[in-house]
């Protein structure tokens, strides 16, 4: 007896791939909102625009959609009336807009404050996170042209005060978890001129 399976061609599987795909997009508000803007892409791609500009119009030109998310919480109390995180079923979403305000406010304050500057090719060190404020906190530092060094916060503290040592940063920041290991290596240079 003959196999009566139909053999299906790669190409016939792309198309009706791409077709489904087309369709889709065409349809579905949520992979709408994901497609590149061509003109913005390369409008920020053009050459010899600054990189404070590109990052403005990156985030200005998709203000409204959803750039980071972090895992929402609430506040609970445990057994014994210590309260702690518990983290919900859910993300809270930063637009690309709230993230430009963000960039905007910690670039602002370095540019504009003596006492916290952070210029050109000035280091910043990141100890232990990567969260939606490291971003803010990492185009800040591109927006400003200084250097992001990012540092694990399980490396010893020799290794961290040797980078601190090389590096000579202006500015250190840390989760609270890492905030005394910041304000200690803060501490030991004193060219550091805050702890975020």
């Amino acid at each position: 007896m003959k196999d009566k399976t139909t053999s299906v061609d790669q190409e016939d599987l792309n198309a009706i791939a791409m077709t489904r795909a087309k369709k889709l997009f065409s349809t579905d508000p949520e992979l709408k909102a994901l497609v590149i803007d061509k003109e913005l892409s390369a409008a920020a791609n053009a050459e010899g625009l600054p990189v404070e500009h590109c990052i403005d119009m990156i985030l200005e030109g998709y203000s409204e959609r959803a750039a980071l998310g972090m895992r929402d919480y609430c506040i609970a109390s445990d057994e014994s009336g210590r309260s702690k995180k518990q983290y919900l079923p859910a993300y809270k979403m930063t637009t690309f807009g709230e993230l430009r305000q963000q960039i905007h406010a910690i670039a602002s304050a370095w540019q504009n404050e003596a006492d916290i500057a952070v210029k050109r090719d000035e280091f910043i060190l990141y100890i232990g996170f990567a969260s939606a404020q490291q971003a803010a906190l990492d185009y800040a530092s591109a927006y400003c042209q200084a250097v992001s060094v990012p540092l694990q916060s399980a490396a010893g503290t020799g290794e961290l005060e040797a980078i601190v040592n090389n590096t000579e940063p202006v500015a250190i920041a840390a989760t609270l978890a890492d905030l005394v290991v910041a304000a200690k290596l803060a501490a030991g240079y004193k060219g550091v001129r805050s702890v975020i």
